[in-house]
C-alpha cells in the first residue's frame, strides 16, 4: 500500500475508533451506568458467582473440576475437566470460548444434556481470560503456540496415539476461540480429527469478499462517471458495498478496542461496565432460563464469567505448588486443592478490571487473527509426530474421515480449512454480516466431513441457546460415535448408535440455497435440501426447526 494511502487509512481507522468510543461514552451517560455503582446486593451476587465458578477447592459444575496446564514457555492455563473415569482410549472434546467470556460460556452445553462418559470434556480459558495466565503480547506466535501446546498436552494425557483405535479429538470453539481454531485447522490440522467453529468468520475469506465487492463497486462507479444517466449503476454499487457498511457498523467496537492503550484505559474505566452489560443483555435474549426473576442471578454469573476469579479466589493455599499437574502423562488430572493456584498475572487482573480489559481486548490489537504464525521447532516436531497415515482406519465416525492432513498443504486459498470442519452460525448474529463471511465458503471447507450450518433463529451466543446446544451435541456425537438423540420437537426421533455415526454423503449436489437472505452465494459445493434418511449432516440435524445445512462435503 502506498505510504500516503496507508496514512489516510490509519487516520480513518483511528477516527472511527474515537467515534465509537464517544458513542459508548454517550450511551453510558444516557443509560446512567457511567455514574451508577453496583448495589450491595449486586456485589454479593457477583461474589457468590465468582466463588461458584472460580473457587479452586470446590467443583465448578457437577462432575467437573478445576485443573491447570503449564506450557514449556511457562504459561499457566486454567481449564475445567470432566471428573469421571472415561476408560481406555477415550475421546477428547476441547471447548474454547471467545470474547468477553471464559470456560463458563459452556455451562449449558456441559450440564443440559447427557454427556458421553467415554469422552473427556475440557473447557479451556484462553490466555488473558478467566483463570489463565496473561501473555506479554497477543500476537499469532504467542497465542497459537500456547493453544497448540495445550491441545498437545491434553492429547498426551488422554489419547493413546499409537493405538489404531484411539479416541477422537474434537475442538469446539466460539467467537475469538473460533478465530484461533480456524487458524489451527488451516495451519496445524493434525491437532484434531474434527473442528467446530461457531459465530466467527474465516478471516481471509471475509477479507477477500470485502476486496472483491469494493473492486466491483469501484468499476461500477467508474462506468457511471462516464455515463452519468445510468443511475442503476450507482444503486448496484451501493448494494454491492452495503454488506461492508453493515459489517463496519456491527464492528464499531473493534475500532474502539484498537485505539492507543492510554485511550483504551480511559474508555475501559468509563464505559467497560456499560459495554459488558450490553453484551450480556444481548447474550441473554436467546436463553430460555433468563426469566425476569432470574435476571440478577444471570447478570452476576455473566460478569463472573467475563471478570474471572476475584481477589479472594486468587489467594493461594498455604501448600500450593507453583507447578501444575501437567508434569505427568495421565488421563486423570491431579486437582487436589494443595496443587491448584492461579498465576500471579490472574491475581493482578482480579485487582484491576482495567488490566483485565487491556489483556482481553489485545486480541483485537495484536494481530492474532491475521499476522503470520512462525511455528517453533518444538511445535513443528510435535505436529509431525501426529502421524495421520492410519487415521482413516481408526475413525469411528465417517464425519471425520478424510485424506492425510499433510496432503496438499500448500494448495488452496489462505485460510483453507485442512481438516474436517463444521461451521455453525446464527442468522441473527449481532456481530457479523454473513453475506461477507459465508459467500464462497464451500471452497474453504473442502475436506470430506466439512459442513456449514445456519440456525435461522439463533444469535451470536448460539452455544448457550437451546437449539445451538442441540446442534453442537449432535455434531460432537456424530464425530465420536456416541449415543445422542437426533429427533427434535417430536419429529424424526431416533439415536445415533454407539460406534455407528450417520454415513457421510459422498457426492455434492448444486442446488438453490435455502438461506439466500443470509448467504446469497455459498459457492461450489452447496447442497439442496434432502430428507433425514439420506444421511450426512442433514440427517444428523434432522428435526431441529430452523436449522439449515447450506454446505456439505
Amino acid at each position: 500500500m502506498d505510504s500516503r494511502l496507508e496514512h489516510v487509512f490509519n487516520a480513518l481507522v483511528f477516527g472511527y475508533g474515537v467515534l465509537a468510543a464517544l458513542y459508548w461514552l454517550w450511551f453510558a451517560l444516557v443509560d446512567g451506568s457511567l455514574l451508577r455503582r453496583r448495589t450491595k446486593e449486586a456485589e454479593k451476587e457477583l461474589a457468590a458467582a465468582r466463588r461458584r465458578f472460580w473457587d479452586l477447592s470446590a467443583s465448578p459444575l457437577p462432575n467437573f473440576e478445576h485443573a491447570f496446564f503449564t506450557t514449556d514457555a511457562g504459561v499457566k492455563l486454567h481449564y475445567v475437566v470432566s471428573s469421571w473415569n472415561p476408560g481406555n482410549n477415550p475421546n477428547l472434546v476441547i471447548l474454547v470460548h471467545g470474547f468477553p467470556d471464559s470456560w463458563v460460556l459452556w455451562r449449558e452445553f456441559l450440564t443440559r444434556q447427557k454427556l458421553d462418559n467415554e469422552t473427556v470434556y475440557v473447557a479451556l480459558d484462553l490466555p488473558g481470560f478467566g483463570g489463565s495466565d496473561s501473555l506479554p503480547v497477543y500476537d499469532a506466535d504467542n497465542v497459537l503456540e500456547t493453544v497448540t501446546a495445550f491441545v498437545l498436552g491434553m492429547r498426551e494425557r488422554c489419547i493413546q496415539e499409537e493405538d489404531d483405535d484411539r479416541g477422537q479429538v474434537v475442538i469446539v470453539s466460539h467467537d475469538w476461540g473460533a478465530a484461533v481454531a480456524s487458524r489451527l485447522a488451516s495451519e496445524a490440522p493434525q491437532l484434531a480429527d474434527h473442528w467446530i467453529l461457531t459465530s466467527a468468520p474465516i478471516t481471509p475469506l471475509a477479507m477477500n469478499n470485502m476486496s472483491t465487492r469494493l473492486a466491483s463497486a469501484q468499476r461500477m462507479i467508474h462506468t457511471w462517471m462516464q455515463e452519468p444517466l445510468r443511475l442503476t449503476l450507482l444503486r448496484n454499487a451501493f448494494r454491492t458495498v452495503e454488506p461492508i457498511l453493515s459489517q463496519l457498523r456491527k464492528s464499531s467496537y473493534i475500532f474502539a478496542f484498537r485505539l492507543p492503550v492510554p485511550l483504551i484505559r480511559i474508555v475501559s474505566r468509563l464505559t467497560g461496565t456499560t459495554y459488558l452489560g450490553v453484551v450480556h443483555t444481548v447474550a441473554a435474549q436467546g436463553l430460555a432460563q433468563s426469566a425476569p426473576s432470574q435476571k440478577s442471578t444471570y447478570t452476576a454469573e455473566a460478569l463472573a464469567s467475563s471478570l474471572g476469579p476475584g481477589p479472594e479466589q486468587c489467594v493461594a493455599p498455604p501448600t500450593a505448588s507453583s507447578s501444575s499437574s501437567s508434569d505427568t502423562k495421565t488421563t486423570s488430572v491431579d486437582t487436589s486443592a494443595s496443587s491448584l493456584a492461579y498465576a500471579p498475572s490472574v491475581a493482578a487482573r482480579a485487582r484491576s478490571p482495567t488490566l483485565a480489559w487491556l489483556n482481553q481486548t489485545a486480541y483485537y490489537r495484536d494481530g492474532v487473527g491475521v499476522h503470520r504464525w512462525t511455528k517453533s521447532l518444538q511445535t513443528i516436531l510435535s505436529l509431525s509426530a501426529l502421524d495421520p497415515t492410519s487415521s482413516a482406519a481408526r475413525r469411528r465416525s465417517s464425519l471425520s474421515v478424510g485424506a492425510s492432513l499433510f496432503d496438499s498443504a500448500g494448495d488452496g486459498p489462505r485460510g483453507l480449512l485442512r481438516a474436517p470442519t463444521t461451521v455453525v452460525v446464527g442468522a441473527g448474529d449481532v456481530a457479523f454480516d454473513w453475506r461477507l463471511a459465508l459467500e464462497g465458503i464451500a471452497e474453504y471447507v473442502g475436506r470430506k466431513g466439512g459442513a456449514v450450518v445456519v440456525i435461522e433463529r439463533a444469535g451470536h451466543w448460539l452455544v448457550r441457546e437451546d437449539v445451538g446446544v442441540k446442534v453442537l451435541a449432535r455434531v460432537v456425537a456424530g464425530v465420536v460415535g456416541a449415543d445422542e438423540e437426533i429427533g427434535g420437537d417430536g419429529e424424526g426421533e431416533g439415536v445415533v448408535e454407539k460406534g455407528a455415526a450417520l454415513e457421510q454423503r459422498k457426492d455434492s449436489v448444486n442446488g438453490e440455497d435455502a438461506t439466500a437472505a443470509v448467504m446469497p452465494a455459498a459457492g461450489k459445493g452447496a447442497v439442496a435440501e434432502k430428507g433425514p434418511d439420506e444421511g450426512g449432516m442433514k440427517g444428523l440435524l434432522a428435526g431441529l426447526p430452523g436449522v439449515k445445512v447450506v454446505v456439505e462435503r
